[in-house]
């Protein structure tokens, strides 16, 4: 319940300093870089934390894999434009400080996915540790992260086909007593009716 709160005035606080001029642009621009960089951490942690508590292994879980780690490029992007605010020049390559936004995005995904064209590079001691950094979390949460939920998954599928087989066996124990039962039942009922018909009716109908 609070989580969604926080969500809901996060996104209205955005909404009101995207439309509102202060007259401080920086500083607006670094307190709404903050507010989005916020929001996705959330949005990763909590992700992170339902897909690696998750038993059932199944198509919201596969997506909640995947929105975790669209999030982690973001939340990547977010740090970058906030060092990019601050401190301008703190890469190189930037076509112009107009579309810093779209290279960084790109340049952020880039980074997390380990691909490295080199079109954009970092030019600071603090980007560049924020670079390695990026790119460790991406190699983390493909190897560890997805790692797990497809072992997950895997004896998921291992446990089912389990209690297939366990459910196929019981169903054919069952057929089999019935079975048996069936025969004895018609074995030892006709001897009793002809004990029964021998002592009381001495009848040798049964006799031979």
């Amino acid at each position: 319940m609070w989580f969604l709160i926080s969500l809901l005035g996060i996104l209205i606080i955005s909404f009101v300093l995207s439309n509102v001029d202060f007259g401080i642009s920086k500083n607006l621009n670094i307190l709404k870089i903050s507010i989005y960089l916020i929001f996705f951490l959330i949005v990763y942690i909590e992700t992170t934390k339902q897909v690696w508590k998750a038993s059932l292994i199944n198509n919201n879980i596969v997506y909640g894999l995947i929105s975790g780690y669209v999030s982690l490029g973001l939340i990547g992007f977010f740090i970058n434009l906030f060092i990019e605010t601050i401190q301008p020049n703190s890469f190189n390559g930037l076509l112009n400080q107009i579309n810093a936004s779209e290279n960084l995005l790109y340049y952020s995904y880039v980074t997390l996915l380990t691909i490295g064209f080199g079109e954009i590079t970092p030019s600071t001691s603090l980007t560049q540790k924020t670079a390695l950094i990026i790119g460790l979390c991406g190699e983390i949460y493909q190897a560890l992260i997805t790692a797990i939920i497809v072992g997950k998954y895997i004896n998921q599928t291992k446990l089912k086909k389990t209690k297939k087989l366990e459910l196929t066996k019981n169903y054919f124990i069952k057929i089999k007593n019935k079975q048996t039962y069936k025969n004895e039942k018609n074995n030892i009922y006709p001897k009793l009716f002809c004990i029964v018909n021998g002592l009381l009716l001495n009848s040798k109908y049964c006799k031979n």
